[in-house]
């Protein structure tokens, strides 16, 4: 998966040029309307791509919906980074330059001389606008970023670089508890991506939590005992290792289909504590050890699928559920595996329609 870029990015998802992976689309980052992003897009095709920072805004500042918090989140997420290198000096600035945009575009249109007329073509050298040398964002807040405004990590994944460590002080992966019985005792470790604080009638602090590994989600509740021992622990983006007892959602509802799987938390530790492996060569799962972990499907992409991509994401959609999907992409022995950023229940009805979108040889269950 492919970050999204102002100058390679239409508004949805798309293959990109080298045909082995998928370009994030510019409407997926969060203050981006789709009614911005489809005329910026449309700017691009019509004018060509945009050069530099100053261009790119003088010609943004046109369009209704470009704002501060949009430029913002388009830094963040590194969608600017072929016009400036450092993400957290365009997000610094971002009222400024936009302001002074603005203005400019604004005495454009009086015949009067613009900001940026006659000017370098880097913002930065225009006289009254400086991007400050800040020094870019620390890798866990740039992952933070993309998480928020995009809704999973793009360019790694925080726990990426502990991959050793986990393999070595866990028992089960998010998706393996899936099948474990209600009852069962299980050691997982991922990062909190979310909490939510509670009092209890007695006063005592917990919480609610939800974790994410390599291969995907649940929720963690961590009652007054364990929150008086670990409550440091209990905050966003925190990488820990927890141990708890499986409890299955809505599991008397129907004995044939459990839900997914939850944990009651009976302990909580940092991930790199000391005596944890913390620094380690950066290791990635593999498709492969993801599908172990159970039912997955697998969607052959090309490029004939590009316009089809806005009705396969509705598709999986409507049939969320636990099990992940990867997307093949590439052809004669020189293919590529995807992890995609969502999950599915597994049925006919789901193999009926993807099958409809693609064609019937896109599709492997496993």
């Amino acid at each position: 998966m492919l970050p999204p870029d102002i100058n390679q990015s239409d508004a949805d998802f798309t293959i990109a040029a080298d045909s082995k992976s998928i370009r994030f689309g510019l409407s997926a980052i969060k203050n981006c309307g789709r009614g911005l992003v489809e005329a910026l897009v449309e700017e691009r095709r019509q004018n060509g791509s945009f050069k530099s920072v100053a261009d790119f805004v003088l010609r943004a500042a046109k369009i209704a919906g470009f704002n501060r918090s949009a430029f913002e989140c388009l830094a963040k997420v590194g969608a600017l980074a072929g016009l400036h290198p450092c993400r957290k000096a365009l997000a610094t600035s971002a009222e400024s330059i936009v302001a002074r945009a603005a203005r400019s575009s604004r005495s454009a249109r009086s015949k009067q001389i613009g900001l940026f007329d006659n000017a370098a073509d880097d913002l930065g050298s225009a006289p009254s606008i400086d991007i400050p040398d800040t020094g870019e964002y620390e890798r866990a807040e740039c992952l933070a970023f993309e998480r928020d405004l995009l809704g999973l990590y793009v360019s790694d994944h925080p726990l990426n670089e502990h991959a050793r460590a986990l393999k070595a002080r866990t028992d089960a992966t998010v998706v393996s508890t899936n099948e474990l019985e209600d009852g069962a005792i299980c050691t997982i470790g991922g990062v909190i991506t979310s909490v939510k604080h509670l009092i209890t009638k007695k006063g005592d602090k917990m919480a609610f939590l939800t974790i994410e590994d390599l291969t995907g989600v649940t929720r963690v509740t961590v009652f007054p005992r364990v929150f008086a021992a670990s409550g440091d622990l209990v905050r966003r983006d925190a990488l820990v290792i927890v141990t708890g007892k499986v409890q299955h959602a809505d599991s008397s509802a129907d004995p044939d289909d459990k839900g997914p799987a939850e944990l009651i938390c009976e302990s909580m530790s940092a991930l790199t504590e000391a005596g944890g492996a913390s620094e380690e060569a950066p290791v990635t799962a593999s498709a492969s050890e993801m599908l172990d972990a159970g039912s997955a499907i697998t969607i052959r992409l090309d490029s004939s699928s590009r316009h089809r991509l806005l009705l396969l994401k509705e598709v999986l959609e409507r049939h969320a559920g636990r099990s992940p999907v990867f997307f093949k992409i590439g052809s004669n022995g020189d293919e590529s595996t995807i992890v995609a950023g969502m999950r599915v229940e597994v049925t006919a009805a789901l193999a009926k329609e993807v099958q409809g979108v693609l064609g019937a040889e896109a599709l492997a269950i496993l």
